[in-house]
């Protein structure tokens, strides 16, 4: 490794250092429930697909109460699929052919601490992106924005129940197959997720 490249390492370690001293992460790990919905292009039909999967999600304040910044990963389980045909208005229930969902963002928001209480809701707002994938190389996948929203409550000994949710808009979206690629339809997705939160260095 070249000296240069050694002294960069070594700043950021010292400036991570410092900012998670200042402002240390509160992480939550929860269980996930996910919607992903689409339309199909050479049907026209609606698809949607509901899994179930854990849910993982970190953020930085420097007071109680103020703007904070995060990330978040989601892995699910794709565990059935619809499909809503618009043109005899049925709808059919199948196996979802995804074997894993995956989505991850970085989150900027704010933060409120109830008074009195040892409550807290947040709302917040960054870039994501997730993909549905199977064991054979297809890959669907988009990138865009999402929303999202929390409350952390009932804190016993460091630890808060949390619950919360996201609202994802793609931007732009693709297919592949492992071999080609191709523009997809924008999808569109939402998530609710129930656990626990703790802090890292510091408890609220």
């Amino acid at each position: 490794m070249k000296l240069h490249s050694l002294v960069i390492l070594l700043l950021i370690a010292s400036l991570s250092g410092k900012l998670y001293a200042e402002n240390p992460w509160t992480y939550s790990l929860g269980i996930s429930g996910v919607d992903y919905n689409w339309v199909d292009e050479a049907s026209g039909n609606l698809i949607q697909e509901q899994m179930v999967g854990l849910d993982i999600r970190g953020s930085s304040i420097r007071n109680l109460t103020g703007f904070y910044y995060g990330s978040y990963i989601s892995i699910a389980r794709p565990m059935v699929s619809w499909n809503y045909e618009e043109m005899s208005d049925t709808v059919t229930m199948d196996y979802s052919r995804y074997d894993m969902y995956l989505s991850f963002g970085i989150p900027f928001g704010y933060r409120w601490q109830m008074p009195g209480i040892s409550s807290a809701f947040y709302l917040g707002i960054g870039p994501s992106f997730q993909g549905l994938f199977d064991f054979d190389s297809h890959l669907w996948g988009s990138g865009g924005l999402f929303w999202e929203f929390g409350f952390e409550t009932l804190k016993i000994k460091g630890v808060s129940f949390s619950v919360g949710g996201r609202v994802i808009m793609s931007l732009g979206s693709f297919v592949t197959d492992g071999s080609s690629i191709a523009e997809a339809v924008d999808a569109t997705g939402s998530a609710f997720f129930i656990g626990m939160s703790w802090t890292g260095n510091r408890g609220y």
